[in-house]
């Protein structure tokens, strides 16, 4: 059966901007959502990525003194470019070309016009041929061209009593996350909304109460946003059940993750997340789902994983036929010979409407260099260019898996 189900429920609402500040309006509306039931999924346990791609390439980011990779905080990917942001190490966000070569670092740390203190995020504006850097220290975007680097101009986005740590880009208006010190909050609202039409309008969008459990406090992880250059942007809370789309004027759920073993309200109620150091011990022997992560999206599949207590687990949806497919593990068999004697984890962080990227670690690139010499790699890698030039501290690679539509 078709798991794409008609919905009109009170409590799944489209949220629509109107011309007020401050303020939304909610509507019940018919929403088309994805329905992801986990309890009734098919488990494959250990899962081949050749039983699920049709093919695998390589792409090694260039290696030189103005580009060294410390640490991958987020990955973006265009026609035409690569996006690597290392916010930690070299507090810099580089443009590479498809095939890898560097061409592009974007800003630079400072305090004059163009310049950021530090760097959390960024979001690309795909008409305007713009790039957006978010300066969590400042509370400021700054706006670049994407392919001469030229700053442009600069924008506000501070909140008062909130901390942000991730932006998004969409149809001319920039949304961020908002956390509080407040850890419990059924009043707060998860994310704003800025117009850039009328910079001095923000909305306020998804009330905690409704989609995290009334959760309002700062939990960090690798990001709040989702499948953000293909199709419309995705936001997903951290306790929540619900995959939120980001549409021209209105932000509507796309996707639930239906379980009975979901993390409840009163599963959370009473754990006190400011003081007690135990707090996360607590909820992982609770054994429940939550964190929805590393939302991916091509025109027929959809990726994601979650946490059950501790352990991790990754989701296939067919958004054609609506099949569920849930594993535990993926081993490559694609990149390496024998990848359960030999071979790293890759981290799938973006896609494209063909297919998933995912990278290797910086971290872990001497491992990948002993794999290589030790001829580990499967015959297609091994034949690569690139395996020539390799070194135990180069640049990260990023692999491109299209799989079938």
């Amino acid at each position: 059966m078709k798991n794409i189900i008609l919905f009109f429920l009170l409590t799944m609402t489209s949220c629509v901007f109107n011309n007020k500040k401050n303020e939304i309006d909610t509507m019940e509306s018919n929403v088309d959502m994805y329905i992801v039931d986990i309890d009734n999924a098919k488990r494959g346990g250990l899962v081949k990525t050749s039983s699920i791609f049709k093919s695998v390439s390589a792409i090694p980011l260039e290696t030189r003194e103005d580009c060294l990779i410390g640490k991958i905080n987020n990955v973006q990917v265009t026609d035409e470019y690569i996006f690597i942001l290392d916010g930690e190490h070299a507090k810099s966000l580089y443009g590479f070309y498809k095939n890898g070569a560097f061409f592009m670092k974007y800003g630079n740390l400072g305090n004059g016009p163009g310049e950021y203190h530090s760097t959390s995020d960024f979001t690309i504006d795909k008409n305007s041929h713009e790039i957006l850097i978010f300066d969590n220290h400042s509370m400021k975007v700054l706006f670049y061209d994407i392919n001469t680097g030229d700053y442009i101009r600069t924008v506000a986005v501070g909140g008062e009593g909130l901390t942000r740590f991730n932006v998004q880009y969409y149809e001319n208006k920039i949304y961020m996350d908002n956390f509080s010190f407040e850890y419990f909050d059924d009043e707060s609202y998860l994310m704003n909304c800025l117009d850039l039409n009328n910079p001095k309008k923000e909305y306020q969008i998804l009330k905690s109460a409704d989609y995290n459990k009334g959760f309002s406090g700062v939990i960090l992880t690798d990001g709040s946003f989702y499948s953000r250059t293909y199709g419309s942007p995705k936001y997903i809370p951290y306790w929540g059940d619900t995959v939120i789309s980001l549409n021209t004027n209105s932000v509507t759920p796309y996707l639930v993750l239906k379980s009975r073993k979901f993390i409840s309200v009163d599963d959370l109620k009473g754990l006190d997340f400011k003081y007690d150091d135990e707090v996360w011990d607590k909820v992982f022997k609770k054994n429940k789902i939550y964190n929805i992560s590393n939302y991916l999206e091509t025109d027929r599949y959809i990726y994601f994983k979650f946490l059950e207590g501790l352990v991790s687990n990754t989701v296939l949806f067919d958004k054609k036929d609506g099949f569920t497919m849930l594993f535990d593990i993926i081993i490559d068999d694609m990149v390496y010979a024998d990848p359960e004697r030999a071979a790293l984890y890759h981290n799938f962080i973006c896609s494209d409407s063909k297919g998933f990227y995912a990278y290797i670690y910086p971290s872990k690139m001497h491992e990948f260099y002993e794999i290589a010499q030790n001829g580990f790699l499967s015959k297609k890698m091994q034949e690569e260019n690139f395996i020539s030039n390799l070194k135990e501290d180069s640049n990260p690679i990023i692999f491109f898996y299209s799989i079938d539509q």
